[in-house]
């Protein structure tokens, strides 16, 4: 049992401090922006020290290795990239405010997903095809650490996939970029090239994304306890208590109260600290 303790800039008096308030039996490098205090006991403190100082910290009552998992799905509006594909959207109509605010409200669980999304739709009908998809490749921005962390599941022989209620128009460009070859998202529906408002498919909101995550570990021959899901909102809240083990990234409070473990300042790569791939 150990803690780990992530952070881009950590002192070594905090260390030293929570090496005791942890009753650690020694502190270990494991890269420049993250250490493990061996052996070290849970406390309540840990978690609100590091919070006042922007650290993460694990507690890993079992130790895993990366490779430990067959398969690892991922949420794409802000935790593989940095946007809200919506919100992008609503920017070329000039209702971005608007938009934003019901997306927020939905990524806490203020109001259903589905409803919030149906409307956040409708406003943007009409909506040309040819600029949805010019943001697509222009605008869209990777989160630190994701293409590190997927690479590193790729090389220990992890299955990856998307699982998002976004779009396909942005969640192909984010596929090709980390080299993810599953995508389950939402589809818009386009007449004479422009939204219309509609969907059309199954509607991927939080129940549908456990149900994919279901369907994949069938499809691979897995145990859901073999995967590992991460997510930022309460569209994921089914995805990450269907997997084995769920990470909150840079999360609402509604996902990180239920997750295995969050990570609130680090990049998407401080996966790799609580779960170290294997040489």
């Amino acid at each position: 049992m150990h803690w780990v303790i992530q952070g881009e800039e950590i002192y070594t008096q905090d260390l030293k401090t929570l090496a005791k308030l942890s009753q650690a039996k020694g502190i270990q490098k494991i890269y420049d922006t993250a250490f493990c205090l061996m052996a070290s006991q849970p406390n309540q403190e840990i978690p609100e020290y590091c919070q006042k100082r922007r650290l993460d910290c694990a507690y890993v009552v079992e130790e895993h290795y990366l490779s430990d998992f067959k398969l690892a799905v991922f949420d794409m509006d802000s935790t593989l990239i940095c946007n809200e594909c919506i919100d992008e959207m609503a920017e070329i109509m000039g209702i971005r405010d608007v938009i934003s605010t019901i997306t927020e409200k939905a990524m806490n669980g203020d109001i259903p997903y589905k409803e919030s999304l149906l409307s956040r739709l409708k406003a943007l009908s009409g909506l040309d095809e040819a600029l949805i998809e010019k943001v697509a490749q222009s605008k869209i921005r990777i989160v630190n650490g994701a293409q590190k962390l997927l690479s590193t599941l790729h090389q220990q022989k992890v299955e990856t996939a998307i699982i998002t209620g976004g779009f396909f128009q942005f969640a192909r460009h984010v596929a090709q970029h980390l080299n993810i070859k599953r995508i389950i998202c939402n589809q818009l529906v386009f007449t004479n090239g422009k939204m219309n408002g509609n969907l059309t498919g199954p509607f991927i909101d939080s129940a549908a994304k456990a149900k994919a995550l279901l369907a994949l570990c069938e499809e691979l021959k897995i145990n859901p306890k073999q995967t590992i899901a991460i997510g930022d909102g309460a569209n994921d809240i089914d995805l990450i208590q269907t997997s084995g083990t769920g990470i909150a990234f840079h999360a609402k409070p509604i996902l990180r109260n239920i997750a295995t473990h969050h990570l609130d300042f680090v990049g998407l790569d401080g996966v790799l600290a609580i779960y170290p791939p294997q040489n």
